[in-house]
């Protein structure tokens, strides 16, 4: 055999042990924290769903004593337990864990800012990320959350999902930077559980709302808006919104956590539909987590946008240029500082 096609097999370098200085750039902790990072998802989601902090809300427990009242396993409960006041979601004294403020704000079941069902359907796509090299190979995506809207359980889900993001405080602090005085009647474009809507009539007395979204959406959607005691002033209609016209005009309209699920085509789409239904002088709010101009930051839109199927985290200039194109004038951005999960809010006139 010619020696030129000879080929030496050598080791890795990465594989030797070696005495060479490691650059102080260099950060292998962040690399850990990001890769272990899902063991402290796993840990609160499991504490979610086993009832832990609703159990422990005004009752202070020892573990083996809480285990008993669940039907838990001592050991494993005291581990899990343990694990949640190392994130700060529970406090310990004495051998005793109690809910620390967090955690009796937003993981007891039955109270108003509860972010249960938002917190499992974001554990229920560990399955998604697991195979996320298949799917970037591939270009196709095959698990079960591409249908998940399709089955009661699981719709509802989606939909009290919503209504937890809503209700964290990202709807007040939309609120807090959307002016809408003056503004008569407000359509929220793919508005789910309709708490933005309810939460945006309640801080406007003179507003009145009509929510569009999915035929499978309208029951719970009803049954969100009932219980705020707004049925008189927020309506509910089926619509799918890509190919919905519209038969009313409105002066405001609300579009919140609705681009990043689409394609740019079908964004363009939605917008110019908008446009057209949209009164003289009417206002558009898209509300968004934003990609920067560079489209590389922040990490959590960045990140959101692996979760997309059919589409991905924008940036601001792409969605103002959208606008610009269906025909609105005067686009602003408008930070929410308060925000917990979207942290903008695009604004576009119709003159």
């Amino acid at each position: 055999m010619d020696s030129s096609q000879t080929k030496t097999k050598t080791k890795s370098p990465a594989k030797k042990a070696t005495s060479n200085p490691i650059s102080e750039d260099s950060d292998i902790k962040k690399i850990y924290e990001i890769a272990t990072g899902f063991w402290a998802s796993g840990a609160l989601i499991a504490a979610i769903k086993l009832g832990i902090f609703t159990k422990l809300e005004n009752n202070s427990s020892s573990s083996d004593s809480l285990a008993r009242k669940l039907g838990l396993n001592k050991r494993w409960t005291e581990k899990l337990l343990t694990a949640c006041a190392a994130m700060g979601m529970l406090e310990k004294s004495n051998s005793y864990f109690s809910n620390s403020p967090t955690a009796s704000q937003y993981l007891v079941e039955y109270k108003p800012h509860y972010q249960g069902a938002f917190l499992l359907h974001l554990g229920s796509l560990w399955e998604r990320f697991g195979t996320l090299s298949s799917t970037i190979e591939t270009g196709t995506r095959n698990d079960s959350q591409t249908t998940e809207r399709t089955d009661n359980e699981s719709g509802r889900s989606w939909i009290l999902s919503s209504h937890n993001v809503a209700m964290s405080g990202q709807a007040e602090a939309l609120a807090r930077v959307l002016d809408l005085s003056g503004y008569k009647h407000l359509c929220d474009v793919g508005g789910g559980p309709g708490t933005y809507a309810a939460v945006l009539c309640l801080r406007n007395p003179n507003l009145r709302a009509t929510v569009l979204d999915d035929p499978e959406v309208i029951p719970y959607a009803q049954e969100i808006i009932e219980a705020s005691g707004l049925k008189e002033r927020v309506t509910v209609k089926p619509a799918q919104v890509p190919f919905h016209t519209y038969d009313e005009e409105y002066d405001v309209m609300l579009v919140s956590g609705v681009l990043h699920g689409f394609s740019e085509a079908t964004c363009k789409k939605i917008l110019r539909k908008i446009y057209k239904a949209l009164s003289r002088d009417g206002m558009i709010a898209i509300q968004e987590m934003l990609l920067d101009d560079e489209e590389a930051k922040p990490l959590l839109p960045a990140l959101f946008s692996l979760n997309m199927t059919m589409g991905e985290t924008y940036s601001a200039a792409q969605i103002m240029s959208w606008l610009y194109d269906a025909g609105f004038v005067k686009a602003e951005v408008k930070e929410i500082t308060d925000g917990p999960w979207m942290d903008h809010v695009i604004i576009a006139r119709k003159l």
